[in-house]
């Protein structure tokens, strides 16, 4: 029995699955394309309406490399992405480039609003970066 619990141990690390890992190859420059994110609000809010789901802004900036970390170790894992995708149709838009209400404008990046396709107001918002396990944590229990 101590071996089955050792061999497990020492086999686990290597038994994650593709959805527990971040997806490689991706970029700022590519993130949106590869993760199937929309770019633009209007259609964002149009398939939440067709859909009846949310809509989760993430908001970022070119300067940002926090905005970086996040895309890269948290929104491009599978089961992070599987799990926000219940409720909500991802949107990602660069502030930089200014294609979005200003009332979801704010001094920060990255940040995550999560919001009403009935009011388009944000009923809840998520400030700086978060690590894999505190995102994963509130999505989950917004679910």
């Amino acid at each position: 029995m101590i071996k089955l619990i050792l061999l497990f141990i020492l086999l686990s690390p290597f038994s994650l699955s593709a959805a527990t890992t971040p997806k490689e190859g991706i970029t700022q420059e590519n993130f949106a394309d590869e993760m199937k994110y929309e770019t633009n609000f209007d259609e964002a809010v149009k398939k939440a309406k067709k859909s009846g789901k949310g809509v989760m802004l993430v908001l970022v900036a070119n300067y940002c490399p926090w905005c970086r970390k996040f895309e890269q170790r948290v929104l491009s894992r599978g089961d992070a992405d599987e799990a926000l995708r219940k409720n909500y149709v991802p949107l990602i838009l660069n502030k930089e480039e200014g294609k979005f209400p200003k009332r979801f404008l704010t001094y920060f990046t990255p940040v995550v609003q999560f919001i009403d396709y009935k009011t388009l107001q944000s009923h809840e918002t998520i400030v700086g970066y978060n690590n894999k396990e505190d995102f994963f944590y509130f999505i989950k229990v917004k679910e």
